[in-house]
């Protein structure tokens, strides 16, 4: 049937038979659940897909799901927040993941770090993003302004809009200059 129709006839023909061939081809594998784990009211709170990827969400529980010092990789959903790694590596720092320093739509990894900013993230070991869209990189490092950044090794900064990455030193009024 192609041989006798033009090239754009062909040429279309071609095209529709590759782009059917390859809707078909293709499973949609990304939004196809294996599991659910729902709670008493038929709310879905975590979903395990074909994939491989996980994804969780917030059923009206609004407390924290562990609190103290442990080991642990944390979603709170309440606050939309993400945790992963120690807390207490160091005596006084058992709170650094309870509610009161968990910051909305925060991240916080490593040991004994704290996002308690909205919107923060801290990596590392003893970092701590406590100003709005903070960002704490490193260790004993400190991004206590607006969107502070801190990097390095017990760097700190405290001037909205203020960035600090050399090593033991303070930054307090940079203002993004």
């Amino acid at each position: 049937m192609l041989q006798n129709s033009s090239p754009v006839s062909r040429l279309l023909g071609l095209s529709s038979l590759l782009l059917l061939l390859m809707g078909l081809s293709t499973p949609t594998l990304a939004q196809t659940p294996v599991t659910k784990v729902k709670d008493s009211n038929g709310n879905v709170l975590l979903k395990v897909i074909e994939d491989g990827g996980l994804v969780a969400y917030e059923a009206g529980f609004s407390g924290i799901p562990a609190t103290g010092a442990g080991k642990r990789m944390m979603w709170y959903p309440a606050k939309a927040a993400f945790r992963a790694g120690v807390v207490g590596g160091q005596t006084g720092k058992e709170d650094v993941w309870d509610a009161s320093n968990v910051g909305g739509a925060s991240a916080a990894f490593g040991t004994d770090t704290k996002a308690s900013g909205a919107n923060s993230t801290a990596l590392g070991k003893r970092t701590s993003a406590t100003g709005a869209e903070a960002l704490a990189i490193g260790v004993e490092t400190i991004a206590s302004g607006g969107n502070a950044v801190a990097i390095g090794e017990n760097t700190t900064s405290t001037a909205n809009d203020g960035y600090e990455y050399s090593s033991k030193s303070t930054w307090c009024c940079c203002n993004g200059r």
